[in-house]
């Protein structure tokens, strides 16, 4: 997994400050709240899948204790033969709420076939009740020449909040 961090900054000495307006003033901290974060990739059965996730401010609500993460994934075909994703199986791992399990056919409501040399992209999105989490994955394939079934793991998604990473 890659993150992108901010340098840290140290402060030797600090001045007191006299304010130029005694009313009230509201400090706002401007720093880049998404963080793009890249999962090593996996590859099994000539099949290679590489993910990137996001977390997602506009569609979250700290305080209301939802986070909210995007994640693109790509499926390569690496190998000689034809295959499709029939169905997929997802445990996602919030550190407040209990594990949840989502299987069910294809992504994103197809089941793409793809020959040698080709790729899959889609994008979809998960929600959390923390700012920690991971999903794990299996994407569960088939061979279209001999109906051979396999498959694949997704590399795990980290889920984290930016902030809480720092």
């Amino acid at each position: 997994m890659r993150v992108e961090k901010l340098k840290a900054v140290e402060v030797t000495r600090i001045q007191p400050l006299q304010p130029l307006n005694p009313q009230p003033f509201k400090f706002v901290l401007r720093l880049p709240i998404t963080q793009l974060c890249t999962m090593g990739p996996t590859v099994s059965h000539a099949i290679k899948i590489e993910v990137r996730s996001r977390f997602e401010v506009a569609h979250s609500d700290i305080r209301a204790g939802r986070y909210f993460f995007s994640y693109r994934i790509t499926i390569h075909n690496l190998g000689r033969d034809t295959v499709q994703l029939q169905r997929r199986r997802w445990l996602i791992h919030d550190s407040l709420a209990p594990t949840r399990e989502v299987e069910g056919p294809g992504v994103v409501g197809e089941t793409p076939t793809l020959e040698p040399g080709q790729e899959f992209t889609y994008s979809s999105a998960c929600d959390l009740r923390s700012a920690f989490g991971r999903m794990e994955g299996t994407y569960f394939m088939q061979r279209i020449s001999d109906g051979l079934r396999f498959e694949v793991e997704v590399p795990a998604i980290e889920l984290t909040y930016p902030f809480a990473a720092n």
